[in-house]
């Protein structure tokens, strides 16, 4: 199997925005619900903290399993689906 990969650079500034929007809510995430589980209430909008505690790795496992997850779904639908 020949995988053809074509991307211009519009599609390049659309997945670097789709990441970056993708960690911001994974952090979010992560934060709030160690927060919640620890203290019972939520940690808020900032993922810098992210960066500071314990939890980066698990936001990075969280974070790269779900790319990998949707650029698998991607690659799916578009192989027995066709181009959309």
């Amino acid at each position: 199997m020949k995988l053809k990969f074509r991307a211009e650079k519009k599609d390049w500034t659309i997945f670097g925005i789709f990441s970056f929007v993708l960690f911001y809510i994974v952090s979010i995430g992560v934060l709030n619900a160690v927060s919640f589980i620890d203290n019972g209430t939520f940690s808020g909008l900032n993922p810098f903290p992210i960066f500071t505690h314990d939890y980066f790795a698990l936001a990075m496992i969280i974070y790269i399993a779900l790319m990998i997850i949707l650029v698998l779904v991607v690659i799916f639908k578009v192989k027995y689906e066709g181009r959309w």
